[in-house]
Parts: structure tokens; C-alpha cells; sequence
């Protein structure tokens, strides 16, 4: 575990959001699947043929879909619509909803298999650009449940996310710690009578409130396989989005080692992530000032004078007085993919210290 009285001025917390995910193809040198591309939270229920496939074996969640594509559509936010449907008085409805989590975590796993190779992405540049610089610890900090980063960190640290506590490793030059959960995490059900072979009627038994056992494990099996295990009805550990949403849903020695970790960083590199999350701020709170911040915003910039997403996010940022310490742009206008192949990433990220 990290000491909270030590000083990492070579430490990095890279922190990414679901715009990394969606931009970190170079589609001009690699090949993907547009139809696995990971999705931003308002295109969860986005009505293509792959993301249909998945959603037909979820008949709960598929209840929701035309409704929740008809407000997006209208301009209504989809955390506020999720929130409505997770917190009704209705029991019914909220039942439904408890099939939305494997949804997410079935898409996810797809969208991580099938969009491209984890090694062919710019989370593999990223990673081994960070790998070569003087950073002396990394923490990768993401809001993501797709496994593009995990795949990238596994092909090339040649290292196998067996189990939850592989993720953090105190004695570890990286770590990653995912905030929300991930695709491939499960908690067992604790209050289930024992499941049938139909997730819907399983969960129909499922005494309310939902219970779940404190213990995440890991599965790469898809969820119509997955969700029942030796007798174990098995639930997405996943945080469904949702408006100001606030729980962690990895264990909390990883988020103990993230606030410690940020604690002591001086380093911040955002991508992609707007940073309205509020799990995310209050561990970003944890931070003393940081000297070097670099925030990649998703687009470039619309027009003088507008503010663009990465404006928006600085603001957002629980740093107080941070830009007496910072460099002059600590904005990156544009994607992902951009920032990786810019010569602002390689000045970033090879040498932070112009050593």
C-alpha cells in the first residue's frame, strides 16, 4: 500500500472517461467494428443491430429502450431517465430495471472483444509511452466499465487480470482502479431464493431490497452464462449511471489506495472525462495542488469565445488555484487519438520534468 507520508514527485494519475474509449482507435491504421464502438452514456440504448442483439436477451431492460430513446431524442438527459426508473414506486418497474446492469455489462464485454484490438489502440501508446517516461508510479484512475484499458495494461506488462485484487498491487509501478466496476465483475446475489434458468424469474424471486454479497469476482463469460454460477445468482458489479450518481462499486482498498495515491500525486492527466461525476470529484478532492495538468477535452474548439468541454471540466476539477502552477495550455483541444499523436502527448508524457 502506498504511504500517505511519502512524496511521489514522479507520480501520475491518469484519469479517463468514455470519451477515451469511443476515440482511442486510429481508424486510418487500424481495423474496427463501428458497431461495437463503445458507446458515451446517451447512446446506451442507441438502436443499432449489435446493440439490439445484446438488448433482446434482456427483456427488463428492454422495456425501457423505446421510452429512453424518445427522451434522449427529445434532449432529456438518460441518467435522469435511468434514475426514474431505478428509484419508482412502482415495484415492478423497479425489477425491470434490475436487468439494465446486465445489459451494460453483456454490451461492455462485447464492445471490449469485438470493436478492435486492446492492443492496437492508443490505451497501448499511452501505457507503454508511460511505461518509458520518468514516471516512477502510475495510477490509472477510470470511470469505464470496457476492458480496452485492462487489455492494453495486460498485453503489455504480459500480465493476466485473474482476480479483483490483481487490479491494485501496492508493490506495483502501475495500478488500475475502475470506480463504477467493470464488464467482466460479478457480486453474488445474498437474498435469492435458489435461480431458475431464466434471469428474468430469477430476479423476480429476488427478495426487495436487493442484497449483494461484499465479494467481487471475476468473469469473462458472457452474462447469459454467467449470471448463475453454482447455484449463486450473480450480479453485474457495475454502476449504473446516473445522474450526481455516488458509489463505488470496486472494493475499498482500491479506493483507499487511489486517495492516497492522489494525496501525494502532482500530476493529472485527464482524458476525455467531463468530470460531473461525483465519485470521481470527491476522490479528486483527496489532491494537493498539482504542477503539471493536462486535460485532453474530446473536441476541438468550436468558435472564440466558447467554452468547450475541457473548459467545462477545468472548472469542474476540485483544485483550488491550480493555473498558478500550470503550464500555459493545459487544455488539448481535440480527441484521444489526437493528443497520442501530437507531439504534446510525447512532451507529456516522455518528459513531465524536461529532464
Amino acid at each position: 500500500m502506498l504511504s500517505a507520508t511519502m512524496a511521489e514527485p514522479k507520480a501520475i494519475v491518469v484519469v479517463t472517461g468514455a470519451g477515451a474509449s469511443k476515440g482511442c482507435a486510429d481508424e486510418s491504421l487500424t481495423v474496427v467494428v463501428p458497431g461495437y464502438r463503445p458507446p458515451l452514456t446517451k447512446d446506451l440504448f442507441t438502436p443499432t443491430p449489435s446493440f439490439n442483439e445484446i438488448l433482446r436477451k434482456y427483456p427488463g431492460a428492454q422495456t425501457f429502450a423505446d421510452e429512453f430513446r424518445t427522451q434522449v431524442r427529445a434532449g432529456l438527459n438518460l441518467e435522469n431517465l435511468l434514475r426514474e426508473a431505478y428509484y419508482s414506486e412502482h415495484e415492478n418497474t423497479r425489477r425491470r430495471a434490475l436487468e439494465i446492469p446486465y445489459y451494460l455489462s453483456e454490451l461492455f464485454l462485447a464492445v471490449s472483444s469485438k470493436f478492435t484490438d486492446a492492443a492496437a489502440t492508443k490505451y497501448a501508446t499511452l501505457v507503454r509511452h508511460l511505461d518509458e517516461s520518468g514516471f516512477e508510479k502510475v495510477l490509472f484512475l477510470t470511470t469505464n466499465y470496457d476492458l480496452l484499458l485492462d487489455g492494453a495494461l495486460s498485453a503489455y506488462h504480459s500480465f493476466e487480470f485473474g482476480k479483483i485484487d490483481d487490479y491494485v498491487r501496492g508493490d506495483r509501478r502501475w495500478n488500475l482502479v475502475k470506480i463504477h466496476g467493470s464488464a467482466n465483475w460479478f457480486r453474488p446475489i445474498a437474498n435469492f431464493d435458489p435461480p431458475s434458468a431464466n434471469l428474468s424469474a430469477s430476479l423476480g424471486r429476488v427478495a426487495s431490497p436487493l442484497e449483494l454479497e461484499d465479494e467481487s469476482r471475476i468473469m469473462y463469460e458472457n452474462a447469459e452464462r454467467s449470471y448463475i454460477n453454482r447455484q449463486h445468482l450473480m450480479f453485474p458489479a457495475v454502476t449504473v449511471p446516473l445522474v450526481g450518481k455516488y458509489k463505488y462499486m470496486c472494493p475499498t482498498e482500491h479506493i483507499e489506495y487511489a486517495k492516497t495515491f492522489v494525496s501525494v500525486c502532482d500530476t493529472f492527466l485527464f482524458i476525455v472525462n467531463s468530470c460531473v461525476d461525483d465519485t470521481l470529484l470527491d476522490l479528486l478532492g483527496k489532491a494537493r495542488q498539482p504542477v503539471h495538468i493536462k486535460v485532453v477535452n474530446g473536441k476541438a474548439v468550436g468558435g472564440t469565445g466558447v467554452m468547450t468541454p475541457g473548459d467545462e471540466a477545468l472548472v469542474r476539477i476540485p483544485f483550488d488555484n491550480f493555473r498558478r502552477y500550470n503550464q500555459d495550455q493545459p487544455v488539448f483541444n481535440g480527441e484521444f487519438v489526437d493528443f497520442m499523436n501530437s507531439p504534446n502527448s510525447t512532451d507529456f508524457l516522455r518528459d513531465p520534468f524536461g529532464s
